[in-house]
C-alpha cells in the first residue's frame, strides 16, 4: 500500500519513523506521483486483527501527535 495524507505530504517520513518508534509496525517512506508518501504491506498471512488495530492506533496518535506539535 502507498498512501499520503493529501495537503501533509511532506509529513510522512516523519509519520513513518514516529510508528516505527512505537513499534506497532514498519513504514517506509517513499515517493510516489512527485510526492512523499509511506508504503506498507498488510498482506502477510501472519497479520491479525489485533495487528491492524495496533497499526491504526499508532497511526491515529502519531498523526495527533504531530498536528499538536506543529510538524
Amino acid at each position: 500500500v502507498v498512501a499520503t495524507l493529501p495537503g501533509h505530504e511532506t509529513r510522512m517520513a516523519a509519520l513513518a519513523q514516529a510508528v516505527q518508534d512505537s513499534g506497532a509496525a514498519w513504514f517506509g517512506p517513499t515517493h510516489w506521483k512527485g510526492r512523499d508518501a509511506i508504503r506498507l504491506s498488510v498482506s502477510s498471512w501472519v497479520t491479525a486483527q489485533d495487528d491492524i488495530a495496533q497499526t491504526l492506533a499508532a497511526i491515529e496518535l502519531a498523526v495527533s501527535k504531530m498536528l499538536l506539535d506543529g510538524i
